[in-house]
């Protein structure tokens, strides 16, 4: 990277997870990231002293208030726009839960640089499954293998998770801010990626740009057909802006980045799967929806088995994207 030293901030969105958010901080101060990184913290509205406690252990950090209806997209986008207004040469997202190896935030800036295009780096859960790179399709999205390889190092994609990016100044002034009142939590970082590439700007993952996540993946993939979580929280789910079934986001994403036809088709699947799933909790008893689906559904099988088979995340990934 030639001269002048580019200027980077990274923006941390943050709520009610201290414990979390300051083994985040640690980690950076362990790495030495503060000694050449700029670090924003944008709080929306947490009530368990996070704010107090990064004050007086992290002084260098610049703490952004929200009152919690920011949200995800919403931090995100606060902290970009004090970022640029502070003359950032490249921000980077990262979220608490998904702390950096070490090296790999300068691996980003790098690419970044390189290419002028947003750069992902690879989150790596606790079973050792990685993601964080997918191609658009008309079935949706699609997992990109991190173990790929393209001849500049660096894997193209047409959307990426929001864990840990980095984006130069240039492409973020092009795209604008992301749309946190569309899209504010889940899949806002989807929508911002996919406008990378309709504004026709380059999307990267960076294989060897690695993040740890500390989320429960069991979580994520959980059955709604076989699990012990009642239908009717699932429905909640539907109108809850924390869930990624939020039909409002989803609506917003889909009819944006596919044609009509397609869009609705996307947007509409998932809701008419859990009609369908509805129908079967209220007609059935879950011993029989197990004995009778239980051998054909890769998320029970990952929620059941996950510690006894590793590469079960894997399967329940693309199964998931799929559906």
């Amino acid at each position: 990277m030639s001269e002048p030293v580019p200027f980077v901030y990274l923006v941390i969105p943050v709520h009610n997870r201290k414990k979390i958010t300051l083994h985040c901080l640690e980690t950076l101060g362990s790495q030495g990231v503060f000694q050449w990184a700029s670090v924003i913290v944008v709080d929306d509205g947490s009530t368990d002293g996070t704010a107090a406690t990064i004050s007086r252990l992290f002084p260098q950090v610049e703490i952004l208030h929200g009152d919690g209806s920011l949200w995800w997209t919403g931090a995100i986008a606060l902290g970009m726009a004090r970022a640029m207004q502070r003359g950032a040469d490249f921000v980077i997202w990262l979220n608490d839960d998904s702390p950096p190896e070490k090296g790999a935030l300068q691996k980003l800036v790098k690419a970044a640089y390189r290419t002028g295009g947003l750069v992902s780096g690879v989150t790596r859960t606790e079973t050792d499954f990685s993601y964080g790179g997918y191609r658009k399709t008309w079935k949706g999205l699609e997992p990109v293998a991190p173990e790929s390889t393209a001849p500049n190092g660096l894997i193209p994609c047409d959307s990426t998770n929001g864990n840990c990016v980095c984006l130069p100044r240039d492409l973020i002034e092009k795209v604008g801010p992301p749309r946190f009142r569309r899209v504010p939590h889940y899949h806002g970082d989807t929508d911002y990626s996919l406008s990378v590439r309709r504004a026709g700007l380059d999307c990267y993952l960076h294989p060897e740009a690695v993040c740890e996540s500390r989320h429960h993946m069991k979580e994520i993939f959980r059955s709604w057909l076989l699990s012990d979580r009642p239908i009717f929280k699932v429905w909640k789910d539907v109108f809850s802006v924390r869930s990624s079934l939020y039909w409002k986001a989803c609506w917003a994403v889909y009819l944006r980045h596919w044609n009509p036809a397609v869009g609705f088709f996307l947007f509409s699947r998932p809701y008419a799967k859990l009609i369908v799933t509805t129908l079967f909790r209220l007609m059935f008893p879950l011993r029989l929806l197990r004995a009778w689906f239980g051998s054909y559904s890769e998320s029970w099988r990952w929620e059941t088995q996950a510690d006894a088979a590793p590469d079960a995340p894997q399967q329940a990934l693309l199964s998931f994207m799929n559906e």
